[in-house]
C-alpha cells in the first residue's frame, strides 16, 4: 500500500480539483504511513476470512473519505470497542457532536481509489 501510494504521489499531475495529489491537507508521507498502518491492521485482523478482509480494507478507504457533511462509516466495525471514533459516538448516542479529522479531499480519494481496488482483490 505504502509503495503504491508513494509512487502515485510522485507520478501524479493535477487532479480534478486543479491541485496536485500531495501537499498540506492532501496525500502527505504522514498520511501514507497512516493509511498503510490501517491497511496492515485490516489484513492482520481478518486473515481467516477473505470477505471480512476486503470489507475491512474498504472500511479504511471510506473512513478516511468521510466528512462531517458525508459520514461514510457503514463499513467500519460497530460497537463500543471499534477503532472508528464515529461508531463509538453512535454507541454513546452523541454522534451529533462528532467532528471528522484526517479527511482527505474527494479528488485525492478518487485518485487513490484504484490502489484500494487493486489491493483488495483476491
Amino acid at each position: 500500500m505504502g509503495t503504491r501510494l508513494r509512487k502515485l504521489k510522485q507520478m501524479s499531475s493535477k487532479l480534478s480539483d486543479g491541485n496536485s495529489i500531495g501537499g498540506k491537507g492532501r496525500l502527505t508521507d504522514r498520511m501514507i504511513d497512516l493509511i498503510t498502518t490501517y491497511y496492515g491492521n485490516a489484513i492482520r485482523q481478518n486473515k481467516t476470512c477473505l470477505s471480512d478482509m476486503r470489507k475491512a480494507v474498504w472500511a479504511v478507504y471510506f473512513h478516511i473519505r468521510s466528512s462531517d457533511e458525508e459520514p461514510l462509516h457503514s463499513f467500519c466495525p460497530v460497537g463500543p470497542n471499534s477503532w472508528c471514533k464515529y461508531q463509538n459516538q453512535v454507541v454513546e448516542g452523541s454522534v451529533e457532536t462528532f467532528r471528522h479529522s484526517n479527511k482527505l479531499p474527494v479528488a485525492v480519494m478518487d485518485a487513490i481509489k484504484p490502489v484500494f481496488n487493486d489491493l483488495s482483490q483476491p
